[in-house]
C-alpha cells in the first residue's frame, strides 16, 4: 500500500521532509523497538489522538495504572499527525461536492 506521507517528499528516517516538529529543537529522541514482553495494566495500540488521550485519561483517573502506548511508527505518524485531506460529511462536505469544487483529479 502506498503511504502518501512517504511518497510526497523525500524523507529522513521515515519523517517527511519539512516536518517542523521533527526538525526543530522540539524533536523527540528515537525510542528503541520493543523486543520483549512488558508488564502493564493497559496496552493501547496506536499513538494518535485517541490512543494518547486514552492513556492520559486512564492515568489521570488512576495514577497507579501501568499504561503502555504501542505505536508502529512515530507518535502521531498516522492521520493524527498530518493533514491527509479527509472529507468529513459531518460538516456538510461530500466527495461529489469536492469533485465539483476542486475537480476529479484532486
Amino acid at each position: 500500500m502506498m503511504d502518501p506521507a512517504r511518497a510526497a517528499a523525500p524523507a529522513h528516517d521515515g519523517v517527511p521532509a519539512g516536518c517542523f516538529w521533527h526538525a526543530g529543537p522540539l524533536a523527540r529522541p528515537q525510542v528503541p523497538q520493543l523486543t520483549g514482553a512488558i508488564d502493564c495494566d493497559v496496552a493501547i495500540i496506536g499513538g494518535g489522538y485517541t490512543g494518547l488521550s486514552t492513556a492520559y485519561h486512564l492515568r489521570r483517573a488512576d495514577p497507579s495504572l501501568k499504561v503502555a502506548v504501542l505505536e508502529a511508527e512515530r507518535i502521531g505518524y498516522g492521520a493524527s499527525g498530518r493533514n491527509a485531506g479527509f472529507v468529513m460529511t459531518l460538516f456538510g462536505a461530500s466527495v461529489p461536492m469536492m469533485k465539483m469544487l476542486h475537480g476529479a483529479a484532486r
